[in-house]
């Protein structure tokens, strides 16, 4: 959960040969691998690192020791939820319980394989499953984190105002981490509108409004107009002490697809002090960059250091990775794990030329995720000589060659020497 950022170290890099797999879901892809830096010259290349870097080093040690255990505790949470599919309760003591323990374990959590086993449409004609879960809500006070996907808020679309209207009077004050939909949610299945309306509603002392809110995510809306965007800006200007938003499956709709729609949210959201993990996600590839990139620079200028940014589907162009490439061609400009420009079509070689050659001369940055799967294979390896093995170290800081034939030669050697990485690597490197 939210516990994948607890520590807000922006410059941090966590290497995986296995990295692809963390790109598509933001919420439940917390990496167990850290920096290697196990090579035989390792205690010599200490003379040139900072403290500040040496302090980066052990905070992603840190972290990656933390999701280690998340994942340890999460998938024994799996399996006694699957112990739990398989025993002899029927569907409506399940819910029961469900609604029991809500006061216990501070959780309201209904994911679609939850939503499947408790036969939710069976429940509605047996059971008054909304009345019970919201006199739940209501009796237990203090819920941290409420998790609900898409097949059960399908099941209860028109009575969404009110289950929300609910959860956040009661728990304004001590929820941190909101998650509405997934990843296979239907079309437009969140509605939108009564759940900001009732997230930018006074709460707090004289009429001001109260968001504790660390972690949001929304998955599966729709935007029909510019009034919606505003709406989303209002609601989310007030977190201040978000450090993730993730809007994802957004449906535009057509007649609204204009530059610069969401630049104002945008705007808002680099401005957020805490945040250092964003992701815009469209279902559809939008023609008109949505973003535009003066709005892209000032936001990369406002927040240079971002944990996760992605931008997908948003209709960015060559323009936007020329932006890029200009603002981190400054090194404390970086997305630590993961920068996200997929499902952008209107991005030619050029741009991913262009973009590219500045990242290929940046240290401790996080994956990439592009369209054009040769460049991206060809940045994984420059990633990983670059991170794991020093490359950087040999080269001319302005140009981006060798300094010399003989640093060549050396960093040749280097990779020679290398034990343990494999040999197919190893080729690759030399390549």
């Amino acid at each position: 959960m939210e516990e994948d950022q607890n520590n807000n170290n922006e410059d941090e890099e966590v290497e995986s040969e296995n990295d692809n797999e963390n790109v598509d879901d933001f919420d439940d892809d917390m990496d167990d691998d850290s920096l290697d830096d196990s090579d035989d010259d390792s205690d010599a290349e200490l003379d040139n690192i900072s403290m500040g870097e040496l302090e980066e080093m052990a905070a992603i040690t840190a972290r990656s020791l933390f999701m280690v255990q998340m994942q340890l505790a999460n998938r024994n949470a799996a399996e006694a939820e699957g112990n739990l599919a398989t025993d002899s309760r029927g569907p409506i003591e399940k819910w029961q319980e469900l609604l029991a323990n809500l006061n216990k374990v501070k959780v309201l959590k209904i994911t679609d394989a939850d939503t499947r086993d408790m036969t939710i449409d069976d429940l509605k004609k047996t059971n008054p499953v909304l009345d019970g879960l919201l006199a739940a809500i209501r009796q237990h006070s203090g819920l941290t984190h409420v998790i609900l996907e898409g097949a059960f808020l399908k099941s209860f679309q028109d009575k969404q105002r009110i289950l929300y209207q609910a959860i956040w009077t009661t728990h304004c004050r001590t929820l941190t981490y909101l998650k509405l939909g997934s990843k296979s949610s239907p079309p437009s299945i969140l509605d939108i509108s009564s759940l900001l309306s009732i997230l930018k509603a006074p709460t707090g002392p004289n009429g001001s409004v109260q968001m504790n809110l660390t972690e949001i995510e929304l998955s599966s809306f729709s935007i029909q107009s510019a009034e919606h965007v505003h709406s989303l800006q209002a609601a989310l200007g007030h977190g201040s002490k978000l450090k993730q938003i993730n809007l994802l499956g957004i449906q535009i709709a057509p007649e609204s697809k204009s530059v610069g729609l969401i630049d104002e949210l945008l705007r808002t959201v680099a401005g957020l002090s805490a945040l250092d993990e964003c992701q815009f996600s469209c279902v559809e590839s939008s023609p008109a960059p949505l973003i535009s990139s003066s709005c892209l620079s000032e936001a990369l200028a406002k927040k240079p250091k971002w944990w996760r940014l992605g931008l997908d589907g948003v209709g960015l162009n060559d323009e936007h990775c020329r932006t890029i490439a200009k603002a981190m061609s400054n090194d404390t400009c970086k997305a630590g794990d993961l920068l996200s420009l997929a499902r952008n079509p209107s991005i030619t070689n050029a741009g991913f030329s262009e973009l590219f050659s500045v990242l290929f001369q940046k240290q401790r940055m996080g994956l990439v995720k592009v369209d054009d799967s040769a460049w991206q294979a060809n940045f994984d390896l420059v990633r990983s000589m670059n991170n794991l093995h020093g490359r950087l170290l040999y080269l001319e800081e302005r140009s981006g060659s060798y300094a010399s034939r003989l640093r060549w030669l050396d960093w040749l050697a280097k990779l020679s020497q290398i034990t343990w990485e494999d040999e197919a690597h190893k080729v690759n490197y030399l390549w």
